[in-house]
């Protein structure tokens, strides 16, 4: 079945082309899920909260498609809103076999708060994936994921512990406007193909962008970094934007390569600035020359 774009979705919410599930608030478990996700038709879950952790290990059916691989396919577009989580878990090694799901459609988490910890480690997403305005108050582990939709949407997301966001791929559009990381955050070696929105973000402790490929363009304008930063090794093919950004400790641009143009004004260095072995194609900020 073709996947159907967000935007239909929403527009289209009471339609037949969806299953529409209104879940009350003291119902909601993970069978009801489970037998959702397995009739091949796009889902909707508004209003549910979950009493049970969410394994969609558990749940979905898996094919080898490698020696030590095992995926799950997922045709359809799924949407939670309003929803309230414990632990959702779509990635796990069982005696050196790998179980990975793919996500043929959009996954949208809407407003949602995740009360425990989130593992999406390589999945894939062929659609739209958004987070937007939802709470983590566990570990949240991003790594690998590969991002295929027209966006990846964080916006006014709330990270309360460790975010993982290692070596994946978001081929369009990515936005984590507005979010907040209340504990370390590491986007290592992660490829950001098309542009990436990172404005008026605040970053409580560490925050690392080290060999970071940000191909479109990266704009981080009025974020607040109140810890040690690292983009050491990154490499911005587009505009890097850090207009007005406040930087509350120490920040290293070490052997970062700069293709585009950059703009620092308005920064704010309180300690130090490390830019050494950086590389800028055009001029090097003043702001950066003088810290």
């Amino acid at each position: 079945m073709k996947s159907k774009p967000l935007a239909y979705m929403l527009a289209k919410g009471c339609g037949l082309a969806m299953l529409i599930m209104v879940l009350c608030q003291s119902c909601a478990y993970a069978g009801d899920l489970e037998k959702a996700l397995k009739r091949d038709q796009d889902v909707m879950i508004k209003g549910a909260t979950f009493d049970e952790n969410i394994d969609l290990i558990a749940l979905l059916d898996f094919k080898e498609v490698s020696p030590g691989k095992m995926v799950a396919t997922i045709p359809s577009n799924v949407v939670f809103i309003d929803c309230m989580f414990k632990d959702f878990k779509a990635f796990q090694y069982i005696d050196d076999v790998m179980y990975q799901v793919h996500f043929g459609g959009n996954l949208i988490f809407m407003n949602c708060t995740f009360n425990g910890d989130v593992d999406l480690s390589y999945a894939t997403i062929e659609q739209d994936f958004s987070c937007a305005r939802s709470v983590f108050a566990g570990k949240v582990v991003l790594s690998n994921v590969w991002c295929k939709g027209r966006s990846a949407q964080f916006t006014s997301a709330i990270f309360h512990q460790a975010v993982k966001f290692t070596n994946a791929v978001i081929e369009n559009k990515a936005s984590f406007l507005n979010t907040e990381f209340g504990a370390k955050v590491s986007f290592q070696k992660s490829i950001f193909k098309g542009p990436l929105f990172m404005g008026s973000v605040t970053f409580k402790k560490y925050a690392g962008f080290d060999r970071v490929f940000f191909h479109s363009g990266a704009t981080f304008d009025k974020s607040v970094f109140k810890y040690r930063t690292s983009f050491a090794w990154a490499y911005f093919a587009g505009i890097a934007s850090f207009i007005e950004t406040e930087y509350v400790d120490e920040v290293s641009f070490e052997h970062t390569l700069f293709i585009g143009h950059t703009d620092f004004g308005g920064a704010q260095f309180t300690t130090s600035c490390d830019i050494s072995n950086a590389g800028f194609l055009l001029e090097k900020p003043m702001e950066l020359v003088t810290n």
